[in-house]
């Protein structure tokens, strides 16, 4: 607001419920990190291309995703970052996998194991390095990605 030399008000005349601004940065992320994935997905077909984005974004951005993922953040706020991930997974599903429950299941599963490790890994007292938490990210899910994309 003070670099746009304008009040807290007119700012908010923009986005009227917090939950609208919430929305509109988590879609921003959204679109930076899909683009992220479609150049990663080159290299790294077998592995969720988005994730490394993702991690590094996390990493740099550490102290305000500890406010929005941590104890005290809102289960409205994590629960639309979860959804992020979830979609963001989802985008990466093989064409032709059927829409049956359990491949349904597996964005939610991965997305939420992701979830997970974001927040361990912003507690955690001696972080280690974004590309060690991705590394550790796709030899955990790599099994069940094998599975996914061969269509069970």
């Amino acid at each position: 607001c003070a670099r746009a030399n304008i009040g807290r008000s007119t700012f908010y005349l923009h986005y009227a419920p917090k939950q609208a601004l919430l929305q509109g940065s988590f879609g921003d992320l959204r679109d930076t990190l899909r683009a992220h994935g479609r150049q990663r997905r080159r290299t790294a077909p077998e592995q969720l291309a988005f994730v490394g984005g993702l991690i590094e974004h996390v990493h740099e951005q550490q102290q305000v995703f500890r406010a929005l993922l941590g104890r005290r953040s809102g289960q409205y706020v994590q629960d639309r970052f979860r959804e992020l991930l979830v979609d963001l997974v989802d985008d990466e599903r093989p064409a032709g996998v059927r829409r049956s429950w359990q491949a349904q299941a597996v964005p939610n599963y991965l997305g939420g194991a992701l979830f997970q490790l974001l927040v361990w890994w912003l507690g955690a007292r001696r972080p280690q390095r974004p590309q060690d938490i991705e590394a550790l990210f796709h030899d955990l899910s790599r099994p069940v990605l094998a599975r996914y994309r061969a269509g069970a």
